[in-house]
């Protein structure tokens, strides 16, 4: 059975998706079963951690690019002040 290319990209991101959507679901399940068992202090360390992991992994898909600021023309050469 032939798929066109088409056919093909679309599973694949349907997969990819499904995928995504599957490991916050997993997330959201767990820190709710956490939030039943530990006490307020405790389930606030857990919080905390994900806040942590959350940010860490947004600044891991960020490219590196994206933060570094390519020097003007100007200032390369020495000739004038940067702007």
């Amino acid at each position: 059975m032939s798929h066109t290319l088409g056919t093909r990209t679309l599973r694949g991101m349907l997969w990819a998706y499904g995928s995504y959507v599957g490991g916050r679901a997993l997330v959201l399940v767990s820190t709710a079963i956490l939030a039943r068992l530990l006490n307020p202090a405790d389930f606030g360390l857990v919080a905390l951690a994900l806040i942590f992991t959350a940010l860490l992994e947004s600044v891991a898909r960020s490219s590196a690019a994206c933060w570094v600021r390519p020097r003007s023309a100007s200032t390369r050469s020495g000739s004038g002040s940067p702007s």
